[in-house]
């Protein structure tokens, strides 16, 4: 990808925030010492399909961040690091 004005960042592709979002969904959970069966029978999902989503195999939903917030005791702001920030 060409920057086409030098001074300004370019943004990382969204995959690559979808990726760390699941990785730290995925933390917080070990953290909170809560497992992917639980954690997706609270989803409402198979065991499967939240392992591929915490993979980063399929994104996580907005959803599924407020959700999984909630179950870990974090706050959706915790999935957001300082380089996901604008």
């Amino acid at each position: 990808m060409i920057n086409m004005k030098p001074d300004t960042p370019i943004l990382d592709p969204v995959g690559d925030i979808d990726r760390t979002l699941s990785e730290r969904a995925s933390l917080y959970l070990r953290i909170a010492n809560i497992s992917q069966t639980k954690a997706a029978k609270a989803l409402g999902y198979s065991r499967q399909k939240l392992a591929r989503r915490l993979r980063g195999v399929s994104s996580l939903t907005g959803s599924d961040l407020v959700r999984i917030a909630k179950l870990t005791g974090a706050n959706v702001k915790d999935f957001f690091g300082e380089e996901t920030r604008a």
